[in-house]
């Protein structure tokens, strides 16, 4: 089912594409990973692709974002069987859709990202819970679904979504209302993940000289029975006419169970995995942008319980229009057995980037 409805997508797309123009754009990202163990070293680059494809027109939108991954590390192939020197290569078609408009409301069919919520680092609304440390930001992978986007009046808007890639022959299914009062936007989520799963819950998002940001949400089974709730709260602030800009986020909940939780990866590497939701857990950001071409910064993910956390210092400079070379460092400070402790993440993790946009 789902690969006829992306064959249908992209034969659309095909057919489009021979009849006007289309939009190519894309990143090419190399990553050079050494992760630290004791004495040990373990380097591996990373090779990131995306080409993004668009068409666009008053009544509909095509987009396609495909990401392949070539990632290169001796260590790594011998674990896996591999020869030495086997380059391990990954393909994902992060987003396949055709978006359609009216004057009822807007229709999108195919791979998407649905997002309810707050996007960043804790939202518990989100469904896609995997941080990227190496880039935050970072695109997620969408799921099939059917979504409609409607304009309720004229300061509220909603939408609906339905996908079967829920488990065990259930389907994802959901919707979110939001509106805006003042200099806050505030809304309401119900959203079902798949059997004895379903949450609901409120979020808002606003400026009071600091920037405000929480939610709280509750999950339930299918009987209506609680399980356990979520709650998140998030401030930030700038200043230096915008230099500077420092934020700091909290995530708290009375699950012990829940997985998988948020996991840590770089690229295609899973690096480390904590459950945001069976502890308290802080996350720390202090930037510092001078102008457009450089940008310092240092984050931080701190376990609220054991006191370990993960330093994360970087640096991004623009070399060139279109080309940009970061630097990053992670030092984990708990224990063995710390939730950031050097079983999980080793003892420290550098990065070089090198980004090119097409």
């Amino acid at each position: 089912m789902k690969k006829a409805v992306l064959v249908f997508i992209f034969s659309c797309f095909l057919t489009s594409s021979a009849l006007a123009g289309l939009d190519l754009s894309g990143t090419v990202r190399n990553d050079a990973v050494w992760f630290f163990q004791d004495s040990d070293a373990v380097f591996v680059n990373l090779l990131e692709n995306r080409l993004r494809f668009m068409r666009k027109t008053p009544d509909w939108k095509f987009y396609s974002d495909l990401k392949v991954d070539v990632m290169y590390s001796d260590q790594l192939a011998a674990e896996f069987g591999m020869p030495a020197g086997t380059d391990m290569v990954t393909a994902d078609l992060l987003r396949a859709f055709i978006k359609v408009y009216s004057e009822y409301g807007d229709i999108t069919v195919g791979k998407t990202y649905v997002n309810f919520g707050i996007p960043g680092v804790f939202n518990s609304f989100e469904l896609d819970q995997k941080l990227n440390i190496s880039d935050l930001n970072a695109t997620k992978s969408g799921i099939l679904a059917v979504a409609y986007d409607f304009d309720f009046s004229d300061m509220t808007i909603g939408k609906l979504y339905v996908s079967p890639e829920a488990s065990e022959g259930s389907v994802l299914a959901g919707g979110m209302l939001s509106t805006n009062i003042g200099s806050f936007d505030m809304g309401m989520v119900m959203n079902r993940l798949g059997w004895d799963d379903n949450v609901a819950g409120l979020f808002l998002q606003g400026d009071l000289e600091l920037g405000v940001q929480g939610s709280w949400a509750i999950h339930l089974d299918d009987d209506g029975q609680y399980q356990y709730f979520e709650t998140t709260l998030g401030l930030d602030y700038s200043f230096f006419d915008g230099k500077v800009t420092a934020a700091i986020q909290g995530c708290v909940s009375d699950n012990w169970i829940r997985i998988p939780g948020t996991m840590f990866t770089y690229g295609s590497i899973l690096v480390g995995s904590f459950d945001p939701l069976e502890n308290a857990h802080l996350y720390a950001n202090l930037t510092y942008a001078p102008d457009e071409f450089i940008q310092w910064r240092i984050d931080g993910f701190f376990h609220n319980y054991d006191a370990s956390g993960l330093v994360i210092p970087s640096v991004q400079t623009v070399v060139a229009d279109g080309l940009t070379l970061s630097v990053q460092c992670i030092f984990p400070t708990g224990t063995s057995d710390s939730v950031y402790g050097h079983e999980a993440y080793g003892n420290a993790i550098a990065l070089v980037r090198l980004e090119a946009k097409l």
